[in-house]
């Protein structure tokens, strides 16, 4: 006769002794975070820092130009900005000219006139 009256894998029978976990160990299971909590910190601010260096490659690029080159390129976009949005804006162009404003706006060119034709087509807080 078989001195167990349940299999050996049955939830009713107590794993062997060496299948139990050591004492203590329950506490290292339920925290593995620790370990790995400044791999995840690090990849935060990497992430962080990326997201930040995304946004503001176009400031770079415009700082990065010849003075006489970023002049041009502000000229040409002024005037393609006032044609399509300072005479008659067509609602349909309203995200265009956003946008427009939005990059004419980074120019050391853009002085205090400039920013005030802008403002109606920036959002509140960057006017």
């Amino acid at each position: 006769m078989n001195p167990m009256p349940f299999p050996p894998h049955s939830p009713l029978v107590d794993p062997e002794p060496e299948a139990r976990p050591p004492p203590g160990e329950h506490e290292t299971l339920s925290r593995p975070w620790r370990r790995e909590l400044p791999v995840l910190v690090a990849l935060g601010l990497l992430l962080v820092t990326f997201v930040i260096w995304a946004l503001t490659a176009e400031q770079r690029a415009l700082e990065a130009m010849e003075p006489p080159a970023r002049a041009v390129l502000f000229d040409k976009t002024w005037q393609s900005f006032e044609t399509l949005c300072l005479r008659g804006t067509d609602p349909r162009l309203l995200p265009s000219c956003r946008e427009q404003a939005r990059f004419l706006r980074l120019f050391p060119e853009c002085q205090d006139a400039c920013r005030e034709r802008l403002a109606p087509f920036l959002p509140s807080g960057t006017r």
